[in-house]
């Protein structure tokens, strides 16, 4: 009876921690951007409700922000990133309100003999 006792207390425990994990994953948005070029970028700006959030890369990285959007209406997220004179603007998440979350993924492919980044932009929001 004891190890039943062990047992069931164990199996709470970890369904406990699973369901904060699964909890927290839909809270706000995770944006990941795989540098995978062979130069540094610097000054990466990600802009959002409450933003923005200027990211720096090194060659052949990535990184993870996590947006936690508050008292906003209807907005977006963007990218921009200024080089030789030029402002790059992308869409990354083109709508979100409370309650929305989600994650997006940005590969930097190459970078244009103008500056201009190449760049693949995956998204997906999920509605409350």
């Amino acid at each position: 009876m004891k190890k039943i006792a062990i047992f069931a207390s164990f199996f709470l425990l970890v369904l406990f921690v699973f369901l904060i994990v699964k909890a927290e994953e839909h809270d706000g948005f995770k944006i990941t951007i795989h540098n995978k070029v062979d130069k540094e970028i610097d000054n990466l700006i990600i802009d959002y409700p409450g933003g923005p959030t200027v990211v720096d890369m090194k060659s052949k990285s990535k990184k993870t922000i996590k947006i936690r959007p508050e008292n906003f209406g209807e907005a977006s997220i963007n990218l921009i990133y200024e080089a030789n004179q030029r402002k790059q603007s992308e869409i990354i998440i083109g709508y979100i309100e409370r309650g929305y979350s989600g994650k997006a993924n940005i590969d930097i492919e190459s970078i244009h003999e103008n500056g201009e980044l190449n760049l693949s932009i995956r998204e997906k929001v999920n509605l409350y």
